[in-house]
């Protein structure tokens, strides 16, 4: 059994015995890349986004990521004050941490 950290509803941190994983839940694609429709669309899977050696750096590369996505997202360009919101979002998310074991 292992245990999970959930950061957010997209995010969260799978720990083992030797790492933490951070993944990111995506939508499946509607189509495979040969063109052929997938049987699974629409429906969330894990992407591996890295395997650290402890929660520090695992956290670290997670506040990478959503930043990012963050900013992707914004329609237009993002202002000193929109990273600052986005900074403090982050914080809150990660003073609520908890662990809960999966079936896994």
């Amino acid at each position: 059994m292992n245990n999970r950290i959930n950061l957010d509803g997209t995010y969260h941190i799978d720990i083992d015995d030797h790492n933490w994983v951070l993944k990111k839940s995506v939508p499946t694609q509607a189509m495979r890349k040969g063109g052929q429709p997938s049987d699974n669309a629409g429906k969330l899977h894990d992407v591996i986004l890295g395997y650290y050696p402890n929660l520090k750096i695992a956290l670290k590369y997670y506040v990478d990521h959503l930043e990012k996505d963050e900013i992707t997202e914004s329609p237009e360009p993002v202002s000193i004050a929109t990273l600052q919101a986005i900074l403090l979002r982050i914080e809150k998310l990660c003073n609520g941490l908890k662990l809960v074991e999966t079936g896994e």
